[in-house]
C-alpha cells in the first residue's frame, strides 16, 4: 500500500510537467514501447496459452480474426466479443465433461466470499507503515516514474487514434485515484487505460470506462469474482486480448511517419528483451523448486554463456527500465533519421544519466528474482551511452550527406 501511495504521488506531481516531455519526444518513441507491450506481454502470453490449449485458443482466435479483421458482424446484432467469450466457455467445459485436457478449475466451487464487502479506509495502517517508505524507495521511485511514462504513452496512443486528451488533468486524476486506492487498502497502482485503439476499434466509447467501473465494483463488492473465475476461464476470452495486443503493435507503425518505422522496431527490442528476461526467470524459478539449488546468483550468467552462448546479463539489463530504454533508443533513431545528430546525442546522454542512477539496466540477484536497484555510479551501460553520445556529437564534423553527394 505504501508503494501504491508513492506511485500515486509521483504520477500526480508528474502530471504538471509531463506535457513538456511529450512535446520533445517523437511519437514513434512514445508508441514503440506500447507496441512492444502489446506484442510481448499481452499478445505473446496469450498466444502461448492458445497453443497449449488449441481447441479453445484456435477456435476463439478464428472468430476474433473474422469479426475484427474481416470487419463483419453476427446477425441479429450479437456482439462479436460475446460470441468469442461464450464459444470459449462452452468449448472449455465441453472438453471438461468429455474428460479431455481443459482449463476449467479443478475442485469444489466455494461461495464463502459472496456477500457485501465494502472497502474501508486504512489510513492508520498507512501511517504506521511509513517507516518502509524510505526502505523501498529504490523500487517505488523507478516504478512510479515508469507508470507516469506509460500513462503519457497511452495518452499519445489515444491521440494517434483520433482522441486527444490533455495530459495534466488525465494524469493528475489518475494519480489521485491511485492515492485513494491505497487509502482503502489497494496495493495496485494504476495507469491510463492501455490498448485504446483496440478497444475503440471494437466499439468501446466514453461509456465503456464508466460501465467497467460500475460492473467491476459490483462484482468485487459482492464477492462474486470467484464465480466468474470458476465458470468463465481466462482462456475463453484471451483471443480478444491477443487482438488488442496486435492493434497496439499495428498502431505504432500506422500512426507514425513511414520513414520512422526503423525507430519503432528499435523501440520494440528492449520490450522483447524484458520478456526474454521474464521467461528466463520463470525457468530459473521452476528449476530451483525441482532441484532445491539456489540459481538466482551472478554465476548463472556465466553458465548461460559457457554452455549455451546465451547472454542473460544483457536480458536482465534490458529488463530494468525497459520503458526508458525503448523511448531513448527510438527517439534517438528518429533524430538520426531526420539528421538531427546532436539531438540524438542528447537522448543518449539521458540514457547515460538514467543508467548512472539505477533507473535503467543496473540489477542484482534477489531471492527467486532479479531486481533493479538505485545507484550513484557509472556502470558499463552509462559509459556505453556516453560513447554513443560522443559519436553522434562529432558526426556532423566527420560525415557528409549522401542525399546530396550520392550513395554510401
Amino acid at each position: 500500500m505504501i508503494a501504491c501511495l508513492g506511485s500515486g504521488l509521483i504520477e500526480f506531481l508528474g502530471a504538471f510537467v509531463v506535457e513538456h516531455i511529450r512535446k520533445v519526444t517523437p511519437r514513434a518513441a512514445l508508441l514503440a514501447a506500447l507496441a512492444g507491450i502489446g506484442i510481448a506481454f499481452i499478445g505473446m502470453d496469450y498466444v502461448l496459452r492458445g497453443y497449449a490449449f488449441p481447441l479453445i485458443g484456435f477456435t476463439t482466435f478464428a472468430i476474433t480474426l473474422v469479426v475484427y479483421f474481416g470487419r463483419v458482424r453476427f446477425k441479429f446484432g450479437i456482439p462479436g466479443g460475446l460470441v468469442v467469450l461464450t464459444v470459449g466457455t462452452v468449448v472449455a467445459w465441453g472438453l471438461y465433461f468429455a474428460g479431455a485436457q481443459t482449463v476449467v478449475p479443478v475442485g469444489v466451487l466455494t461461495t464463502a466470499h459472496i456477500g457485501l464487502n465494502i472497502p474501508v479506509p486504512v489510513i492508520g495502517d498507512l501511517i504506521g507503515s511509513m517507516q518502509y517508505l524510505v526502505e523501498y524507495l529504490p523500487i517505488i521511485v523507478p516504478m512510479g516514474f515508469i507508470n507516469l511514462v506509460l500513462s503519457l504513452q497511452n495518452i499519445e496512443s489515444a491521440a494517434a487514434a483520433g482522441d486527444s486528451y490533455e495530459s495534466t488533468p488525465a494524469l493528475a486524476f489518475n494519480g489521485l485515484g491511485t492515492i485513494g486506492a491505497a487509502a482503502f487498502g489497494c496495493p495496485f497502482p494504476t495507469t491510463i487505460y492501455i490498448g485504446h485503439p483496440g478497444w475503440k476499434a471494437i466499439g468501446a466509447r466514453a461509456g465503456y470506462s464508466s460501465a467497467n467501473a460500475v460492473i467491476w465494483s459490483i462484482i468485487c463488492f459482492s464477492g462474486t469474482l470467484s464465480l466468474l473465475g470458476y465458470f468463465i476461464p481466462i482462456e475463453a476470452g484471451m483471443a480478444i486480448l491477443i487482438w488488442i495486443g496486435i492493434m497496439m503493435g499495428t498502431q505504432a507503425f500506422q500512426a507514425t511517419p513511414r520513414h520512422h518505422a526503423p525507430a519503432v522496431v528499435i523501440g520494440i527490442i528492449p520490450v522483447l528483451g524484458a520478456y526474454v528476461a521474464l521467461a528466463v526467470k520463470h525457468a530459473l524459478f521452476v528449476a530451483e523448486i525441482e532441484t532445491g539449488q539456489t540459481l538466482f546468483r551472478p554465476e548463472i550468467n556465466d553458465a548461460f554463456v559457457n554452455y549455451r552462448q546465451f547472454y542473460t546479463d544483457g536480458a536482465f539489463a534490458l529488463e530494468q527500465g525497459w520503458v526508458y530504454t525503448s523511448i531513448i533508443l527510438s527517439a534517438a533513431t528518429v533524430c538520426i533519421i531526420e539528421k538531427k545528430f546532436r539531438h540524438a546525442a542528447v537522448w543518449f546522454l539521458v540514457g547515460a544519466f538514467l543508467s548512472s542512477i539505477g533507473f535503467m539496466h543496473t540489477y542484482e540477484f534477489a531471492t527467486k528474482d532479479v531486481i533493479g536497484h538505485l545507484t550513484m555510479s557509472m556502470p558499463k551501460w552509462s559509459w556505453g551511452y556516453l560513447v554513443m553520445a560522443g559519436i553522434l556529437f562529432v558526426t556532423p564534423w566527420i560525415t557528409e550527406d549522401t542525399d546530396t553527394v550520392g550513395p554510401i
